[in-house]
Formats: C-alpha cells, sequence, structure tokens
C-alpha cells in the first residue's frame, strides 16, 4: 500500500491527500472505501477496526490451503514494505530502505526478520516466540493515526501528534487541516494543546512556549526587570556557556555596546520610508524605527547546537523557536523547555540531552 496515500472505494484510484480524496468522491458521487468482515456481513470504515472486530469474535477465514505460521518461520528472505522488492538478509533489505527512505512491510515481526501476511500471524508469532519489541509489558498502549486510511500506529501519544502533523497536515484533536505540517505541528505546541508549563522566575508570569518567555525578558516586558536587555541576557547565558554549546564567542565584544539605528525624513524614496540597510519600505516613519529599534540588523548572539545545522540568531528567543520547530531534528519540543528553565535560571551550566 502506498504511504500516505488515499483510496476512493468506487473506481480504486490513489490520492495525496485525504482533501482530495474527499473532493474527488464529492464530484463524481464515489464513496469511500469498506472492509468487510471475513464471516459476518459487518463492514467497517478502516482496515484496523475490521481486524479487531474479527479479532473478538473469532470471525477470520479458515482455509486449508492457507499456510501455517511456521511455513512462515521457514523464509530465509524479507521484504521492503514499500516497493515490495525481496532481499536475502535483514542488512541488505535495511540497507535498501535507508538508501531509497522506504519502509518496513506492514505485519513484520518486532524482533527478527519474520515477514507475515495478516497482523493475526505476525501476533501469533510473537506471541510464541517472545519476539515483542515491548514483551513483558501487557499494558502497552498503542497509539494509531486517527485519519483514514491511514494504519501508522505510534509508540507515544506525542509521536502520533507528530506524524499526524507532518504527515498530514493534521490535528486530530481539534479535527483542522492545516497549510503544511510546520504550522500543524507550531498550532500542537501553542498555549491551545501545552497550557502555560513554563513561569517566568522573576515575575512568575505563566507561558505556553521558550519562545514567549524569552521574548518576554528581551522585550523588556517583565515588571520586575524592565530595562533588562538582550545584552545583558546573552551575557548571563554566556556565562552559563563556556564550551559555547548555542553563544558565540565574539572577540571583542562588550555588553554595554549596544547600536540603535533612528531614521528621519531623509529615509523618504518618493513612495515610502525605506531601510538604509535592508531597504524594506514603510508606510510610517514609526513603523520604519521600530524595524531599526528591533534585532533585525544587530549581531548574531547564538547558533543552533547542531553542527549539521549552523544557524545564527540575532535572539535567544529566535533561538528557541529554532529548537521547538524541530526542524533540524536536534531537540524535542519537551526537552527545550527544560533547557530554557536552566538557562534564564539558576546556575547550572547549559547542556543538551
Amino acid at each position: 500500500m502506498p504511504q500516505n496515500c488515499y483510496e476512493c472505494g468506487t473506481c480504486d484510484r490513489w490520492f495525496g491527500s485525504y482533501q482530495a480524496r474527499e473532493q474527488h468522491m464529492r464530484a463524481l458521487g464515489h464513496e469511500a472505501p469498506y472492509f468487510e468482515c471475513d464471516t459476518c456481513d459487518r463492514a467497517f470504515p478502516t482496515r484496523r477496526q475490521v481486524e479487531d472486530h474479527m479479532d473478538s469474535k473469532d470471525h477470520w477465514y479458515q482455509s486449508d490451503e492457507t499456510e501455517s505460521i511456521e511455513s512462515y518461520d521457514d523464509y530465509d528472505f524479507c521484504m521492503c514494505g514499500t516497493c515490495g522488492r525481496w532481499f536475502g538478509s535483514f542488512e541488505s533489505r535495511d540497507q535498501h530502505m535507508n538508501a531509497l527512505n522506504h519502509v518496513r512491510p506492514e505485519f513484520e515481526c518486532d524482533t527478527c526478520e519474520r515477514f507475515f501476511p495478516t497482523r493475526r500471524q505476525v501476533d501469533d508469532h510473537m506471541n510464541s516466540k517472545d519476539h515483542w519489541s515491548n514483551y513483558g509489558n501487557e499494558t502497552a498502549i498503542e497509539y494509531p493515526c486517527r485519519l483514514f486510511q491511514c494504519y501508522h500506529i505510534a509508540a507515544t501519544e506525542e509521536d502520533r501528534n507528530q506524524h499526524e502533523a507532518y504527515a498530514h497536515d493534521f490535528c486530530g484533536d481539534c479535527h483542522r487541516f492545516f497549510n503544511n505540517g510546520n504550522n500543524a505541528w507550531m498550532h500542537r505546541n501553542s498555549k491551545l494543546h501545552r497550557g502555560t508549563p513554563i513561569r517566568c522566575p522573576f515575575c512568575h508570569e505563566y507561558y505556553s512556549a521558550a519562545t514567549a518567555l524569552c521574548q518576554h525578558l528581551e522585550k523588556g516586558g517583565c515588571p520586575k526587570l524592565p530595562n533588562l536587555t538582550r545584552e545583558q541576557i546573552y551575557q548571563v547565558v554566556r556565562s552559563k556557556d563556556p564550551k559555547g554549546i548555542i553563544t558565540k564567542n565574539l572577540i571583542g565584544w562588550h555588553s554595554s555596546v549596544s547600536i540603535t539605528y533612528y531614521a528621519n525624513e531623509s529615509a523618504w524614496n518618493g513612495w515610502a520610508y525605506e531601510c538604509y540597510l535592508c531597504h524594506k519600505t514603510f508606510g510610517q516613519i514609526e513603523s520604519l524605527n521600530r524595524h531599526l529599534g528591533s534585532s533585525a540588523h544587530q549581531q548574531a548572539l547564538y547558533h543552533c547546537p547542531n553542527r549539521d545545522c549552523g544557524k545564527d540568531f540575532t535572539t535567544l528567543a529566535g533561538l528557541m523557536n529554532h529548537l521547538e520547530s524541530e526542524s533540524c531534528g536536534f531537540i524535542r519540543f519537551s526537552s527545550v523547555q527544560r533547557t530554557a528553565t536552566d538557562i534564564v535560571s539558576g546556575n547550572r551550566q547549559i547542556r543538551f540531552g
């Protein structure tokens, strides 16, 4: 079955998104696919639901021609779950999948390379061989994707939410689609879903994420420290980061030196006020001066701790926003929140992991 594809139940045509499949069915009067029980006449909207039904009612079709589980244990080869190609060893199959970004078959043993045609057979195999990846934990919970026709199973709720965001541009709790996966994931990390788990150590106001806390401090919004500047924050962060994990080693930099740009009427170019540094235009001179007073043209003070990324940032809030987006895959959102607390308060040195 193609990855992240949706099938029309009438014409068997596949679509790259749930919305496209729904639009096709509405336009042609087609119907969504359904899955029938092997024994009774009940039908279900997903394969997982019909298999759960057949498990509970023992309604699986039994045939003398069906190969036994033991016969599948005799296989000395394994298959790619994306293209269906067979390989003579588990290692060669993994090398193929890594090179082409393919995935394992849907019904493969958690421990060995055995592959089975149905979920029931692989479950029976793993029961008999003690091959469950979480064997011994009878209360293990699975988190299936909540989109129709997607059979992805996540180990945690956080992984399930991230899969739905990046694979389907979807928030399962709100039943809402977004323009792209990044927008969906940022929505998942918003105050609506995360609440206000992080607190300012000075005024004790709560914020939804580390980015909001850092903006609160760097813009002088904390009533306990109204004159705090980004340069002073950098000096504190740098003192906790002797190895330069997130701070740039600026030779000759002094915290007392802070350049502020201002514009006057000479910035008028005939139709707008123009920034003489980046040539961005503004309708009012006050808007231009707010732009010049921001960190847009200040020296970069921070960098991403991921050496493979290497992006620079002028503010701590910008760095936190980058890490929270998980765009470079260096750290999970929840870990950023714990690290941010250590950065802005306490005497611990900065570390990740």
